[in-house]
């Protein structure tokens, strides 16, 4: 790192840290869970975590939230996931956008997915949603707050509701967050939510 720092370039040092990041997550993947790795797959991950993480940036610098709507950093020890899923009536692809912040209001993680086919808007919020969470989970975080401008998704999380043609998705977000220690689900106005709006466009 201080050779770099010496003689390299910030893309150098970005590409340093993000490879030694996740080097330091797989080494935790074979400590706890008996899972490993090969090399490529942390290279191709550390730089598709780097781009995702330049992505959110570029959302935030160009689209900054209105001074009414302001974000709000959650407590010390717990981590704050706002997602949103973007689809279209002209054919294209959907896809979705997760941005976790920490107590200091830093990005921890982020990431714009590109899915694999156009779904309605329902379907897509509930995607987006568990990519968020799976986000968290991969991250070891334990305490959670998932944010999001879709208000039926999220009565449908905390009253449980696992009918209709998207119950198995609610049933497998459910599962996924009786995964961690504590968890909520809040219901935002769009424009509280603009960063990772413009990230899952982005996407």
């Amino acid at each position: 790192a201080l050779d770099i720092l010496k003689n390299g370039t910030n893309c150098d040092l970005e590409v340093f840290f993000g490879a030694a990041w996740f080097v330091w997550y797989n080494r935790n993947q074979v400590a706890y869970d008996s899972k490993c790795q090969l090399p490529s797959q942390i290279w191709r991950f550390a730089m598709s975590f780097l781009q995702d993480y330049k992505g959110a940036l570029f959302a935030l610098n160009t689209n900054p939230a209105k001074e009414n709507s302001r974000w709000t950093p959650p407590l010390p020890g717990v981590f704050k996931i706002n997602v949103d899923g973007a689809t279209s009536e002209d054919g294209r692809n959907s896809s979705v956008g997760a941005v976790i912040h920490d107590s200091c209001g830093a990005i921890l993680a982020a990431c714009g997915k590109f899915l694999q086919g156009q779904f309605s808007v329902e379907e897509v919020e509930a995607l987006a949603m568990e990519a968020g969470i799976l986000l968290a989970r991969d991250m070891k975080l334990t305490q959670i707050i998932v944010e999001f401008d879709a208000i039926s998704i999220v009565n449908s999380i905390n009253e449980s509701f696992m009918e209709g043609s998207i119950g198995h998705l609610f049933q497998g977000i459910l599962a996924l967050l009786s995964s961690f220690t504590s968890w909520k689900v809040n219901h935002v106005n769009q424009d509280y939510n603009r960063v990772v709006h413009d990230l899952a466009h982005l996407a």
